[in-house]
């Protein structure tokens, strides 16, 4: 809910946030899924337009 509430405000310093987070949950491999990209990071990506938004 935090990654989508930060998204939902959309100012530079929010999308920052966003991707700490991102790159926070990258670093740490037991955070990914093995199977591909978690959850999480995933939003994280979507929320800052680096994929597309499956909604």
């Amino acid at each position: 809910m935090l990654v989508r509430a930060l998204g939902a405000l959309d100012t530079p310093e929010t999308r920052r946030k966003i991707a700490e987070i991102r790159d926070f949950w990258k670093s740490q491999p037991r955070l990914m899924d093995k199977n591909g990209p978690d959850y999480l990071y995933g939003l994280c990506l979507a929320e800052l337009g680096e994929v597309p938004v499956r909604r």
